[in-house]
């Protein structure tokens, strides 16, 4: 390429020469003689190389082109070879670092193969020794295994020595302590005998407080034998009643005092519909509507224990044509006592559980008190000697007892009346 550009440059420096040259000598050959036909052969000449200077003007300027081209062309090539130059260096390098690396691994893996060898003679040394130890472990536990099993063997035998001498004395022990409890219920039962009191129900409603003077069943009315000489006042109420055989109590009507006189009171007969309950456990009819709680056991033998009833059968409360009121029918209130001061104690829990009394069947305690007041009588905190009668409310639970007072008074034998028995005294209805 630099050689191709020498030549080049020296034709246009010829070139440029001759018409230097050429043009100098026709100037000095016109001003010899114009008119010489050499000088025109000249000054042709002249013009046939201005052209062809002009030819290779232009085929100059073709060639600077294609120098400024091959010279762009050139310098790409300097900068790729250059590039490659340090590509070359570059992958020396890489490839010195390759032949390095390639050693390393080859040394690594000479390395790997030396701790693989050895790795594998400790493990098959190792296997051998726990191999070993397993062995001698397993000998000494088969060992230790017959040595507690003949101390457990020997163990057993003793326990059951123990054992069959310890049921010996458990059943000579038994058979004396069956003795003992035996002889130790029997003195139970005899003191149990000696002691302990049935409750004593009071027989307050079959306890006549006056009788009826009249009585006009067409109109309800009747008057009874009680005035305000005897403390009756307008509003008490009384059971109208006759005592017929077998000392059966017949309830005939309830009556209330509407005019107390000094020696008798006008009274009318309170009626109403209601219904009574029954027992599921027997054939007990309860005697009031409020009665919910049969006075008998459920083996139908009297007890403070009381059992709930169900809905029964309805009645018109009042007289009836077969029942009627007469002259000389009993009447009697159990919270009434003419020219005496009845005095009460109210069984039962007195904790308040929902905003009422626990062990109040219908009515709590404070009701209860404020009608035995009204009718002059008088409602005791505790059991003492003044108390004439227990009146008995739900009595839940006797051990330990809701109401020792209760228990108490059973013992002291003060007869009980059940709440139930009150509550056509206790409503106003």
């Amino acid at each position: 390429m630099k050689s191709e550009l020498g030549v080049i440059l020296m034709v246009i420096l010829f070139a440029i020469l001759s018409i230097v040259f050429g043009v100098l000598a026709y100037s000095n050959f016109k001003t010899i003689d114009g008119n010489d036909v050499e000088a025109d052969a000249f000054g042709a000449r002249i013009e046939k190389e201005k052209a062809e200077t002009r030819d290779l003007e232009g085929t100059i300027a073709e060639y600077d082109e294609k120098k400024a081209l091959y010279g762009e062309k050139i310098a790409k090539a300097l900068q790729l070879a250059a590039y490659y130059r340090s590509e070359a260096v570059a992958f020396r390098r890489a490839h010195e670092q390759r032949l390095d690396m390639t050693k390393s691994g080859q040394a690594f893996e000479q390395q790997v193969k030396d701790v693989a060898s050895t790795v594998a003679k400790v493990k098959v040394k190792t296997l051998a020794q726990i191999e070993a130890e397993i062995t001698q472990l397993r000998t000494d536990m088969e060992k230790k295994v017959a040595e507690d099993n003949a101390k457990k063997d020997k163990v057993i035998e003793e326990v059951r020595l123990e054992k069959d001498k310890f049921q010996k004395l458990s059943k000579g022990h038994v058979e004396k302590m069956n003795y003992a409890n035996s002889q130790l219920g029997n003195t139970k039962q005899e003191l149990k005998d000696l002691t302990t009191r049935e409750v004593i129900h009071a027989k307050l409603r079959d306890q006549a407080d006056g009788h009826i003077v009249y009585s006009d069943f067409d109109h309800n009315i009747c008057s009874i034998d009680l005035g305000t000489g005897d403390g009756v006042k307008n509003g008490f109420r009384f059971e109208v009643f006759t005592m017929e055989a077998g000392n059966r109590h017949n309830t005939k009507a309830y009556i209330e005092v509407v005019k107390a006189s000094e020696k008798q009171s006008q009274c009318v007969v309170v009626r109403r519909p209601v219904t009574l309950p029954t027992d599921p456990f027997s054939s007990y009819i309860g005697t009031e509507p409020e009665e919910k709680y049969n006075p008998l056991s459920k083996s139908g033998k009297k007890d403070y224990s009381a059992e709930p009833m169900i809905g029964g059968i309805t009645v018109m409360t009042g007289q009836t044509i077969n029942n009627p009121i007469n002259d000389g029918d009993l009447i009697q209130n159990p919270f009434y006592d003419p020219g005496h001061t009845r005095t009460f104690y109210i069984a039962g829990s007195k904790e308040i559980v929902g905003g009422r009394q626990k062990s109040a069947i219908r009515y709590n305690r404070q009701e209860i008190k404020d009608t035995a007041e009204r009718y002059g009588a008088k409602v005791s905190a505790v059991i003492d000697t003044n108390v004439n009668y227990v009146i008995q409310q739900k009595i839940f639970s006797h051990n330990p007892p809701d109401d020792p007072e209760f228990e108490k008074a059973i013992d002291l034998g003060i007869p009980v009346i059940y709440e139930w028995e009150l509550f056509r005294f206790l409503s106003n209805e």
